[in-house]
């Protein structure tokens, strides 16, 4: 038969319950006394502290470790991208590019409308050597073609500011047509058709001023002038300046008289909107406008010092 315990027996069992079974602290020491209770639990609770610091600690840990990861691997995306994008140019910079993201978006957009449309394309080497052709862009899209690095600073400030007064004339009235301009040069204009999308975003542009560097680097001048004339828009379904010519003018790019390469260059702006076989008053004013101005616009083959090789190659 069990005894029964005396009151000494008792308070050490009660007070010591407050810590562990059998009147023993959690940390396996037999409770004596009041005093020894006390200092049991003080270390019982310093012991809890450490541990919880240590939990906290290796939470920050392991949320740096876990951002850390990521940031890694963002890091390494977008150097593979870029890598990837600078192979891309330099493939670009010698095959013949006969589809571009452009073709892909109308292509699929007259299947939607029901027409069912493919491009009409055809790919002509040596297109830089049109003179009537070369001078009508350039007097149209970017007269300086031959000095710049890619970027023509001083037509991207008169671009803003134009842009600004038009918006600021419009002052939110949605019956005034804003007429944007844009300040892209032809190395730019080749970056977005070759490689990236139509559409105005920050992100688009960030993607073309990064490829158009690319392209002055590794690409001679004719050649960007020979994928910009193979691959630009000129109507619907219509890309590039043979493709054109054949249609519009049932000759080969080669062939086209001043008057003719200036229609061409005078739709450049919207070939959506305005049309080379059916032009309206505003595109033959813009036609007289870039034959006046041909004539002041110099091609390779007869200029000294201007600089057509690319820049890894100078």
């Amino acid at each position: 038969m069990a005894s029964i315990p005396d009151e000494h027996e008792k308070h050490k069992v009660g007070f010591g319950a407050e810590f562990g079974p059998r009147g023993a602290s959690s940390i396996g020491l037999p409770i004596h006394s009041r005093a020894e209770a006390v200092e049991a639990m003080s270390i019982q609770n310093e012991s809890l502290g450490v541990r919880s610091r240590w939990t906290f600690r290796g939470g920050l840990g392991g949320f740096a470790l876990f951002v850390g990861s990521w940031v890694q691997i963002a890091v390494q995306w977008i150097f593979a991208t870029a890598l990837i994008s600078v192979v891309g140019v330099a493939i670009a910079g010698w095959v013949p590019i006969t589809w571009t993201p452009l073709m892909s978006l109308r292509t699929f957009e007259s299947f939607v409308d029901g027409k069912g449309q493919w491009p009409q394309q055809i790919w002509r080497g040596k297109l830089s050597q049109q003179r009537h052709l070369v001078r009508a862009v350039l007097a149209a899209e970017d007269d300086k073609f031959f000095e710049h690095y890619g970027f023509d600073f001083d037509a991207i400030a008169q671009a803003w500011q134009h842009n600004r007064v038009q918006k600021l004339k419009a002052n939110g009235q949605p019956q005034v047509r804003q007429r944007i301009r844009g300040g892209s040069t032809i190395t730019q204009q080749t970056a977005k058709n070759v490689f990236l999308w139509p559409q105005r975003s920050w992100v688009r542009k960030a993607l073309e001023a990064w490829l158009t560097i690319w392209i002055e680097i590794l690409w001679p001048k004719e050649r960007i002038l020979d994928v910009y004339l193979n691959v630009i828009e000129f109507g619907p379904n219509v890309y590039g300046a043979e493709a054109a010519s054949r249609v519009y003018f049932k000759k080969s790019a080669h062939q086209l008289s001043r008057g003719e390469a200036a229609r061409l260059a005078a739709v450049l702006p919207n070939p959506r909107r305005l049309r080379v076989d059916r032009p309206s008053g505003y595109v033959l004013r813009r036609q007289g406008a870039i034959l006046r101005r041909m004539s002041r616009i110099e091609t390779p083959s007869e200029s000294n010092g201007i600089r057509l090789r690319p820049l890894l190659n100078p």
